[in-house]
């Protein structure tokens, strides 16, 4: 993953990013070379003056964000699942701790007409309702690993009890292979479980912490500096 440092440091302007002065390219996208070379080093994560690091999200139209034409914050409504994909994979590249801000950019038409509460209230009655789904599932993956840790433990009890009783003094070899054959059953009982206790569960608590640092980030529609093609 690209560290947010090392994207700063990356050259922006079309010079530097050695574009030639004229492209088919250009009049089939309908865009002049200083505005390609915007799209493509301009439209990342970076500080604001204030200090809050900012997530820029540029649509053609708010309708972009939902799945749904409803335009209200209904428990139904999704936003954009590519739209919600790409907000936590740049977010998680922001330190931890750090303010964020959401920042839709709109053509000036569609920012003109856009109504900021709706969108606000989308957003983040969507993160809410997620973050509530992470930690549900949170709550109901602990208490299956601490089930199976459970039974895990009465299984490998239940082996050591087979162990103990498959004692043949004169056939050394069967008691041997019974012995060490009840432990290693016993011990692969065991293996998910722990495997799931001591590991399995970081990247799902990451995954919750990211999202709700999204859902306490502020919105703020402005408008796109320059015209995006049709």
């Amino acid at each position: 993953m690209t560290r947010l440092d090392e994207r700063e440091g990356r050259p922006g302007s079309a010079d530097e990013l050695g574009l030639p002065e004229d492209a088919p390219v250009y009049r089939a996208v309908g865009l002049s070379r200083d505005e390609v070379a915007e799209l493509l080093t301009g439209r990342h994560v970076r500080r604001a003056e204030d200090g809050v690091w900012e997530v820029p999200i540029v649509l053609k139209s708010l309708r972009d964000a939902v799945e749904t034409m409803v335009p209200v914050p209904l428990s139904h409504v999704n936003l954009n699942a590519d739209l919600v994909g790409y907000v936590e994979e740049e977010a998680a590249e922001i330190p931890k701790k750090e303010p964020i801000r959401l920042v839709v950019l709109l053509p000036e038409a569609e920012r003109a007409a856009a109504d900021d509460g709706v969108l606000r209230a989308l957003m983040r009655a969507y993160f809410r309702e997620r973050l509530r789904r992470f930690r549900a599932e949170e709550r109901q993956a602990l208490r299956s690993v601490g089930a199976a840790t459970f039974w895990g433990f009465v299984f490998m009890l239940g082996c050591q009890v087979v162990r103990w009783l498959a004692n043949f003094p004169e056939h050394p070899t069967i008691t041997s292979t019974i012995s060490e054959g009840m432990l290693v059953l016993g011990w692969v009982a065991l293996w998910n479980p722990y495997d799931r206790l001591l590991f399995a569960w970081w990247p799902a608590l990451k995954k919750r912490r990211l999202v709700e640092r999204l859902a306490g980030a502020t919105l703020e529609l402005r408008v796109l500096p320059f015209r995006l093609p049709d």
